[in-house]
């Protein structure tokens, strides 16, 4: 709270924050002004394109093929989410 960090729907969205982490650890590995960054919708095209996705899949197979939706509901608010979502 000292220090907090303001969201921005423009520059400092969860797309471009997640963004900036990875260029930090391995720079310029996605553009800083990469259309998907604005766009947030479009985020795993962007993480696809500069192959931060383990899939020979193409978007729209991915998207299909890793849809929680369903199986998110069926889980509901539980305390263990985040690792039973991952077993499913």
């Amino acid at each position: 709270n000292e220090d907090p960090e303001w969201y921005h729907t423009v520059w400092r969205n969860c797309t471009s924050e997640i963004a900036r982490h990875v260029n930090n650890i391995s720079s310029g590995r996605i553009p800083r002004f990469a259309w998907e960054l604005f766009v947030t919708s479009s985020a795993d095209e962007l993480a696809l394109e500069h192959g931060l996705l383990d899939t020979e899949l193409s978007i729209d197979e991915a998207r299909a093929k890793y849809l929680i939706t369903e199986k998110s509901i069926e889980i509901g608010d539980v305390p263990e989410y985040s690792k039973i979502i991952r077993e499913l």
